[in-house]
């Protein structure tokens, strides 16, 4: 689900390539915006996707001399890298949820300052009709699984027993409900 990779702008890697130290720069300012919105539907957090974005450009930067021409497109090589980054992060925080899990600690809240909330309320303001266009778009037993998930945070149990189906199918509604809000959210440019 990464953007389409538009090849004329892919050509600023191949300046770098060929020694022009701007071409990892235009490189950077063509693709940052999709990266940044890659991360955000995976993570929901701000300080994940900007720390998780840069930790992709780095890394493309320092392998840059492994990227070959013959074996697809620039972009499509960076989002390589992004998907592998996110990988990374997500096994790290499964590891991390079960373990506190098993020793019963609780998470600390992150602490949100204004500023955060701000910016969360103008994106929630400005997408908030795409978003509920999406969910009405489900159907209606996925989109009662979702809203029972998402918005009234019932277990899968409860979910469950609301909709008269197996706990199994619970979740897999929830996750195909959520799958497609991120894919359609994804296609109406949603940021």
């Amino acid at each position: 689900m990464r953007p389409a990779i538009d090849e004329r702008r892919d050509s600023s890697l191949t300046r770098h390539l060929a020694g022009d130290p701007s071409g990892f720069v235009d490189f950077f300012d063509e693709h940052v915006n999709d990266v940044l919105r890659y991360f955000r539907t995976r993570t929901a957090s701000g300080d994940t996707e900007a720390d998780l974005c840069a930790e992709t450009f780095a890394e493309a930067l320092a392998s840059v001399g492994s990227y070959r021409e013959d074996r697809g497109e620039p972009g499509a090589w960076l989002f390589g890298i992004a998907r592998n980054k996110y990988r990374n992060w997500a096994r790290r925080a499964d590891v991390e949820r079960r373990a506190r899990t098993r020793l019963h600690v609780h998470a600390a809240v992150p602490h949100v300052d204004d500023l955060d909330l701000v910016e969360l309320r103008a994106d929630l303001d400005r997408n908030l009709g795409k978003l509920e266009t999406a969910v009405k778009r489900l159907s209606p037993g996925v989109r009662a699984a979702v809203l029972l998930r998402v918005v009234h945070e019932q277990t899968y149990a409860e979910i469950a027993s609301a909709l008269n189906c197996s706990e199994v199918a619970a979740r897999v509604r929830v996750s195909r409900g959520l799958g497609a809000l991120v894919e359609r959210v994804s296609e109406d440019d949603f940021t």
